[in-house]
């Protein structure tokens, strides 16, 4: 799924502007005419629920956990039919209600005019781009307000749920669980938690931000970098990947012991060289005082002194 959601954003390229009392969404590929609305508007879909399912999968592996050590049955196929079904259907409804206020192309003055008034100077948006948008004010956007919300608030009560219900589990049952068993249950937990709330920690702050400025007619004072402030969530793979390297005993000894023998192997080249450098000069140093030794006599061969009469 991380592969998935680098490739894909990566080649549609989502791009989001404010301007005046328009906000507007557009993909690369499809930012030149002719372009049909439903299909614009259904990449976009796709786009942000890859986006959102890599928050939303997160919870789907905490409840995966709990369903393996707290239950009998163990994680079989229902149990992953549900913990799936959970997943698809949240990012679905998160990304409808984000996707909702965007189903129509503005109009291309709309363009025209933001370029010239606002005199804006990117490679990706000119007067012929041709982009989905709303206004900023229009009561499309009461869905948004209310689904992500409600995505992000259910998301995490499912985890708080879990979380509570595991931690129950292995305090019942720790006089049968062995201490190392424990441990690694307790260190895999922690890790799909901090992963958890990673996005909240990313997106949280700029997109509650974001909100409230469209709700108090403010949001053109980050107009310029909104862009920057929604791909953030396309990062969230890559911090959980690096999370899970780091926060895993294990893990940070193989990468520590990686290290090492790369910084060894170093080391060893440049001590090899200092090495090979100093030998080499030795030797020179040698070789110059043979040649002038060799010189020197070839000079008492060739001018024998004079003899001296009395």
């Amino acid at each position: 799924m991380a592969i998935i959601s680098a490739i894909v954003p990566g080649y549609l390229k989502l791009h989001i502007y404010v301007f005046d009392e328009y906000m507007v969404f557009y993909l690369e590929p499809l930012s030149h005419p002719p372009s049909n609305d439903f299909t614009h508007t259904s990449l976009i879909g796709l786009l942000i629920f890859i986006l959102y399912f890599n928050i939303t999968i997160t919870t789907g592996l905490i409840a995966a956990r709990f369903f393996i050590v707290c239950t009998s049955s163990g994680f079989k196929k229902n149990s992953l039919i549900k913990v799936l079904s959970l997943c698809i259907t949240l990012t679905i409804i998160q990304a409808f209600g984000i996707t909702f206020p965007f189903s129509e192309h503005v109009p291309s003055d709309v363009i025209v005019n933001a370029i010239k008034n606002h005199k804006i100077k990117e490679r990706q948006l000119t007067e012929s781009t041709v982009a989905l948008g709303c206004k900023v004010y229009d009561s499309k956007f009461l869905p948004l307000f209310i689904i992500v919300p409600i995505y992000f608030t259910v998301n995490y009560l499912f985890i708080v749920y879990f979380v509570k219900k595991y931690k129950l589990y292995i305090k019942r049952h720790q006089e049968i669980i062995s201490k190392q068993c424990q441990n690694k249950n307790k260190e895999f937990m922690t890790i799909l938690i901090i992963q958890a709330f990673t996005p909240v920690c990313l997106t949280g702050g700029p997109v509650v931000l974001i909100v409230i400025l469209i709700i108090i007619q403010r949001v053109y004072i980050i107009s310029s970098c909104i862009n920057n402030i929604v791909h953030i969530v396309s990062f969230i793979p890559s911090v959980n990947g690096f999370l899970f390297a780091i926060l895993l005993p294990s893990n940070r000894k193989l990468i520590l012991s990686a290290l090492k023998k790369i910084m060894d192997t170093i080391m060893c080249k440049k001590s090899n060289q200092i090495n090979n450098i100093t030998a080499s000069n030795i030797l020179k140093k040698h070789s110059f005082k043979i040649c002038d030794s060799k010189t020197s006599l070839q000079q008492k061969r060739t001018h024998p002194q004079s003899s001296v009469n009395f």
